[in-house]
Parts: C-alpha cells; structure tokens; sequence
C-alpha cells in the first residue's frame, strides 16, 4: 500500500511540474504527502512557490492552511483563511475548523508562555465565526476546545467566576455527532466535579473509535485519534501515534498535554502508562 501511495505521490508531482497552475493537483498531491513518512519536507517544497492563481481555488487554499497549521506557522495559516471568502458545501465547516485549529494553536502556544491576555484573545476567536469562512454560527456547535482553553486561561488569572461559566457552557456543549469536542466537554465536567459524566463522555469516544473500525468507509485515522483522547481522559494506556498523520499526532499531543497542565485537575487523573508517547510528536 506504501509502495502504491509512493508511486502515486511521484505522478503528481510530475503533474504539478507539467501543469503548475492545476489547483486540483497541490491539493491531491497534498492530501497524499501528509500521509507520508518524509511528506512534511516535500509538502513545504510543493507549496514553497505556489502561484497565486491556485490559492485562488477554495480547496487548494485550505490544503495549503492545512500544511501551515501542520508545521506550527498558525498566524499564516490564519492570516491566509481571512484574506479570502470560501464556498464550501452547505452546511460544511471545513474552512472554519481550520481557522479554529491555527488560533487553538496561537492560543496554547500564548499560554505556554505565560502570555494569558494575547491566549485569551485567540482562544475568543476560536470560538467565533467569520463571515468569510463560509459557515454562520450553527444550532449545534462544537466549540468546547475553545471554551474550555478559555477557562483554563481565567483560572489561571484567578478568574473562577468567568472559568467556571465558561466550563459549565462547555460541559453543556450538545453534539449531534461524537467527536473532539466531546473531550473538552469530559475535561469541563471533570473540573466541575461531575466525574461520571466526564467519564462517560470519555468512554463514548473509544466506544465510538471501536465501532467506526468495523464499517467500512470509515476514517480510521480520526478513529483512533478519538481513541487516544477518550483513553487519556480516562487515564488509560494511550494507543500508539506513529500510524497518524503528523497533523494529527501534534493535535492529539496538544491535547492531551497542554490542556491537562493548564487544568487543575491532575490529582484526579490517573498517569498513564506511557507518558513518554508523545515526546516524538
């Protein structure tokens, strides 16, 4: 299968090199080195003078985003998402996951540094919807990530009031579909200290991971990244990451890692057994 996605990787880049103005191409091509083991020096080498005409295209602007947040330039992957206005399908929230993933980034990474006024701001714009990114605030929302880093941010500036309001929106987070934001929905209701609903929550992701692995179609990578975050909530052995995307791994670590030390609650958290899992990523 390797052998196949190599080949297939080859033919094109040879396309791109044929016809560098074909938006569709960096976007396959794209999608295709993000699975690969030495993809990240080649994608950094297909988008490095990417004509601008491409970027024109939605889906190809999005790739290109994607491959930013993936190597940690988050104001970029930002600045590139607001500059432009998408189309996506109906309903499709592809553009504006970006947008919240790279201010996730910009948000932690503010905090990590002790910088809890410029992380509050992002973690707020997380949480927003700008026209341009095609999709108007939904009935149902996923917004417990930014909710919960947001909190994190306020308890730590000896903000309980707003924290706790903002765990409480986050645990009260309604999801039509089990994903991500479940977590931060489990992590909100650990703080609040309704450990069987945080639990449950917990266990829905690596009950769903297991079932999603027996239907055929089924994103297997987001599975198990699922998989690694309801196991870390429940302070279970995390499954390996080396199988994922790079993307993917550095989003599971994030989670599991950052948002855990900004939160007060390790003493009701169990370790884990391998800690040390993530120190590639």
């Amino acid at each position: 299968m390797l052998g196949k996605a190599e080949e297939a990787a080859k033919a094109l880049a040879q396309a791109v090199t044929v016809n560098p103005e074909n938006p569709g191409l960096y976007t396959e091509l794209d999608e295709l080195l993000a699975r690969l083991a030495d993809g990240e020096s080649r994608r950094e080498k297909l988008w490095a003078n990417v004509p601008g005409s491409v970027l024109d295209e939605d889906h190809a602007r999005g790739r290109y985003a994607a491959f930013l947040i993936d190597s940690g330039e988050y104001a970029r992957a930002v600045e590139l998402l607001l500059e432009h206005t998408f189309f996506p399908e109906e309903g499709s929230g592809v553009y504006r996951e970006l947008f919240v993933s790279a201010n996730l980034g910009l948000a932690t990474h503010a905090a990590a540094a002790g910088q809890d006024v410029a992380a509050l701001e992002y973690a707020r714009k997380a949480a927003s919807y700008p026209d341009c990114l095609g999709l108007s605030t939904p009935f149902i929302c996923y917004d417990a990530a930014a909710f919960v880093l947001q909190a994190a941010i306020h308890q730590h500036s000896g903000e309980e009031a707003a924290a706790r309001a903002l765990f409480e929106r986050a645990a009260g987070e309604r999801h039509r579909e089990k994903n991500e934001a479940d977590y931060f929905s489990g992590l909100a209701y650990r703080y609040l200290g309704k450990e069987q609903q945080a639990q449950a929550k917990f266990e829905h992701l690596v009950e769903k991971s297991k079932l999603d692995a027996t239907w055929p179609g089924r994103d297997l990578d987001y599975s198990i990244f699922l998989a690694v975050l309801g196991r870390a909530g429940l302070g279970h052995e995390i499954p390996s990451l080396e199988s994922l995307p790079l993307g993917m791994r550095k989003k599971a670590a994030i989670y599991v890692r950052l948002f855990k030390s900004l939160l007060p609650i390790q003493g009701r958290v169990k370790t884990r057994k391998n800690e040390d899992s993530f120190s590639k990523t």
